[in-house]
């Protein structure tokens, strides 16, 4: 390999390297926690997961998504005036997702309310 080759292979892997650290920078919010048993009611988290089951709220027009993570499951709800409809359409079941939101609780289960359509990315 000639030195000018070395010189563009190296420069190459810095700016894959520089826009891998870039994605990952925009891509998760400073102040958002990745979900965990010590997350509290209240805080803002994120989990990524396998989608296993899609629903709309039987009235309202809400939508659920149980998603399976690493470590267990959760709900993530969608209020109808915060994107709902948004969502329905661009997640299947068995996508692969992150959801952003505040961790709350219904029915004694904790669950991610998000805000917007946009709280959630299909990866």
């Amino acid at each position: 390999m000639q030195k000018e080759e070395k010189v563009g292979a190296v420069l190459l892997i810095v700016a894959l390297l520089s826009l891998a650290v870039i994605y990952f920078v925009i891509t998760i919010p400073i102040d958002v926690e990745r979900l965990s048993d010590e997350s509290k009611l209240d805080d803002k988290v994120y989990a990524e997961g396998l989608v296993m089951d899609k629903r709309m709220t039987r009235t309202g027009g809400h939508l659920i998504l149980s998603i399976k993570m690493d470590v267990g499951t959760i709900n993530i709800f969608a209020h109808r005036e915060s994107g709902a409809a948004e969502i329905d359409e661009k997640v299947r079941e068995g996508d692969r997702i992150r959801a952003y939101g505040i961790l709350d609780e219904f029915r004694g289960e904790r669950q991610i309310r998000i805000q917007s359509g946009g709280d959630i990315t299909v990866l």
